[in-house]
């Protein structure tokens, strides 16, 4: 009997051992599941304020990563962050990069030695491979919980949600998001010289017919009044996306062409297509043909530099007809002012390009070593308020900036001098439509808010035709390098030719047979599986 019972106590105690056992391991492996996937702490629980302000009711300190210009202030010294502290009760500690910071940002990666969070530095390489290791924290729950304003512009903006999202569905990293007319409203303005025009009785051009005729004009009448004998009608740079002018002329004829990337879009089905192999192309590469045999654009447009281009822009006198540029340099617009977008000769609504660079990934991440990434989420909304994204942006107020009521009202000022004291466009904020209405700009950004807003947002192609900013992966990345390094080689010394010496009609043929022969089937493949990827999220 005594056996027995014994027996009994001992198969009792194992039973309970391998229970609480089971409990203790599913239980333990759950909780930590929930860690990584939520990213929310169990320490000091009790010092964070899901909603309102301070954050934490006891001090905290968070280590940052950021990278920036040279011309910003010291991080660690900002106005910004120093009022930020006092609002939330969080005190950052910045690694602030200004110089090699591709070297620094890689090392960091390399040595995994972490900050707490990292604003400006990672790209998706960086990201996705932080993820996977699990060094990084998700964050689609906590924006849901705990940062409304970041939560609110993924609902009303799915084109952000996309660039924010990496192709495993998740937000691993705040985007900046600049949704500005004045700022990816257009890429260049499109400068002409105004003062030339009413000397030689002339109007602004409308069509391309128009703009040969004024070019044509200002070379023959060289010497003549303020036009110096050494007159260059157009000025650009061949092939580039910024101080450019080729794709514009493209888009007047037709061949719509971002220019980044080179000659890819996006049609109105959603495919990808390549305009250098588009037809249309040819009788604007023959319009550039015609205004370079006739001395309309010099030959340094295939060789100048950004340097160079701009000392012939911004010569004074001016000795330049027409040219692009990001801001109107004559504040007067009495010599130059803006040309609007160019019809081409079969008439239909001119084409403009806008930037796409208006949400941006990778500004605020949360390494798996900080302790609070539920108060970090929060800092990150809290940026996100629209006072403190203007000020992040354009400079304190009481500084550079002014507030009355609901008008915000920028104060002038001499280069970079507002960011002296604010991050500038190396923290995750949110300039939505709704939050730049209020601001109204000095000097040469109220300018350009003008002109994008008066001048070419009518003209200004859908933000769907234009390729989007996808994640690539790593073996897409090195096939895209394998095949348009000799590709668009390929096309552009083609194109440059064509300009130069002519021959587009007896040689198209061939011209298209060899791009194909390059691989551009695999490259369009390449790109729409991106891209699908994109659209899917």
């Amino acid at each position: 009997m005594k056996k027995f019972a014994l027996l009994l106590l001992v198969v009792f105690i194992m039973m309970t051992l391998v229970v609480s056992g089971c409990v203790g391991s599913d239980g333990g492996k759950k909780a930590s599941d929930d860690v990584k996937k939520t990213g929310e702490s169990n320490e000091k629980t009790s010092i964070f304020n899901p909603t309102g302000y301070p954050i934490v009711n006891e001090k905290i300190t968070l280590k940052v990563f950021m990278t920036s210009g040279e011309f910003y202030g010291n991080a660690n010294e900002m106005t910004y962050f120093k009022k930020l502290e006092e609002l939330t009760n969080i005190h950052l500690e910045f690694e602030h990069v200004t110089q090699n910071s591709g070297e620094r940002v890689n090392l960091l990666f390399a040595s995994q030695d972490y900050p707490d969070i990292m604003f400006r530095g990672a790209n998706d390489r960086h990201i996705l491979n932080t993820a996977a290791a699990g060094d990084i924290i998700p964050l689609t729950e906590l924006i849901n919980k705990y940062a409304p304003n970041w939560k609110k512009f993924f609902e009303q903006y799915s084109y952000g949600k996309k660039v924010a999202t990496m192709p495993d569905g998740e937000i691993w990293s705040l985007p900046i998001v600049r949704m500005e007319d004045s700022n990816a409203g257009i890429r260049d303005q499109w400068m002409i010289n105004v003062k030339w025009l009413r000397e030689l009785g002339l109007e602004m051009p409308k069509t391309t017919d128009d703009f040969y005729n004024e070019l044509k004009s200002f070379k023959e009448n060289a010497g003549k009044g303020s036009i110096p004998q050494e007159v260059i009608p157009w000025m650009f740079m061949y092939n580039a996306y910024s101080n450019g002018g080729q794709y514009e002329l493209y888009n007047a004829f037709g061949a719509f062409t971002p220019g980044k990337p080179h000659y890819i879009s996006v049609d109105e089905n959603g495919k990808v297509v390549f305009s250098a192999t588009d037809p249309t192309i040819k009788e604007p590469i023959k319009f550039l043909r015609r205004l370079y045999v006739e001395g309309l654009i010099p030959p340094e447009v295939f060789t100048d530099d950004s340097a160079a281009y701009t000392s012939k822009i911004l010569s004074n006198p001016p000795i330049v007809g027409t040219y692009l540029r990001y801001f109107n340099d004559d504040p007067t617009e009495e010599i130059y002012d803006v040309m609007p977008p160019l019809q081409g000769p079969h008439g239909g609504k001119p084409m403009y390009r806008q930037q796409t660079n208006a949400v941006e990934r990778n500004f605020f991440t949360i390494f798996t070593k900080n302790p609070y990434p539920e108060a970090s989420i929060r800092l990150a909304d809290t940026i996100g308020e629209p006072d403190w994204s203007v000020q992040a942006m354009y400079g304190m107020y009481g500084e550079w900036m002014e507030k009355d009521g609901d008008r915000i009202i920028q104060l002038p000022f001499v280069g970079n001098e507002a960011y002296e004291n604010v991050p500038g466009n190396n923290v995750a904020f949110l300039l939505t439509p709704e939050a730049v209405e209020k601001i109204e700009y000095s000097g040469s950004q109220a300018q350009r808010d003008k002109n994008v807003k008066e001048v070419y947002k009518p003209y200004v192609v859908p933000i769907e035709r234009f390729y989007p900013p996808v994640v690539w992966r790593e073996d897409q990345t090195a096939a895209l390098q394998d095949i348009e390094t000799d590709l668009l080689e390929y096309v552009n010394s083609t194109i440059a030719h064509w300009i130069v010496d002519g021959g587009i009609d007896e040689e198209w043929d061939e011209y298209v047979r060899k791009v194909e022969s390059l691989k551009l089937d695999d490259l369009i493949e390449i790109y729409q599986e991106a891209l699908d990827v994109f659209n899917s999220n």
